[in-house]
């Protein structure tokens, strides 16, 4: 069962986006990108409680950063900003997710899916096992944080780039803000995982897990790696600056 947790972590460290400047071999598309429309998945993940934290820093730091001038002519009260702010993250996340996944070739991986025991197809009849039903319910905080966490390291990027200055960095990692990165129920969940998947018996549990690591396998070799790393960071979020100059927040001069 050892060997079933170590690929059940690698099937979630996979949920973490690849990021453009990698090496080529190293660049993925989480095999959990495939499990909804882009938008869906983003605003499932955004309304997780780890989610709505992350959400609540980035308005936040919209209003700390926005030009009060501008926000009294506008008619913004600092109140609606933080809806503003999710909005935003929703739209510019599922363009984030879609970008990626324009990236696949969609034929070479139904190939490579039926190459590799018909693992689509057999996923998706796992997926009503009971067992199978317990370990997605118990891991969903993970995939939810995971897909978050990555909308906003690209958010993130893309302020870099487009030299705008928000008064706190969002990421928790990057910004050394403990009480975000205590909120992250990743941590925990992987211990629940780890000794839920240590005592299973579930064969279709096992080879529930086998198959995602089959699906990723197949999304890698489909995935246009070098149409992906020539991609500007911009372009994943087309139109950031306008939804952040909407809150009378600009580039810096």
């Amino acid at each position: 069962m050892r060997v079933l947790v170590l690929s059940l972590l690698a099937a979630l460290i996979a949920a973490q986006a690849p990021r453009p400047g990698r090496a080529q071999s190293q660049v993925t598309v989480p095999f959990t990108y495939l499990e909804g429309e882009p938008a869906q998945l983003v605003e499932a993940a955004f309304s997780a409680p780890f989610g709505r934290l992350l959400i609540a820093e980035f308005a936040a730091a919209i209003a700390d950063s926005a030009d009060a001038a501008c926000l009294k002519a506008k008619g913004i009260e600092t109140s609606a900003i933080e809806e503003r702010a999710r909005a935003t993250a929703i739209r510019q996340g599922g363009e984030f997710i879609r970008k990626y996944l324009s990236a696949v070739d969609r034929a070479a991986f139904k190939t490579s899916l039926e190459s590799r025991m018909g693992a689509g197809a057999e996923l998706v009849k796992l997926r009503d096992d009971p067992d199978v039903r317990a370990y997605l319910e118990l891991a969903s905080p993970v995939r939810h944080a995971a897909t978050a966490l990555d909308v906003v390291a690209m958010i993130g990027r893309n302020l870099l780039i487009l030299k705008i200055k928000l008064s706190r960095r969002l990421d928790p990692i990057g910004s050394g803000n403990q009480r975000l990165i205590d909120a992250d129920p990743s941590n925990l969940v992987f211990d629940k995982l780890n000794a839920l998947l240590a005592s299973s018996k579930s064969a279709a549990l096992a080879r529930y897990i086998k198959l995602t690591g089959a699906v990723q396998l197949a999304l890698n070799e489909s995935l246009d790696t070098k149409a992906l790393l020539g991609t500007r960071i911009v372009d994943f979020m087309p139109g950031l600056e306008n939804d952040l100059a909407d809150v009378c927040v600009r580039r810096s001069q």
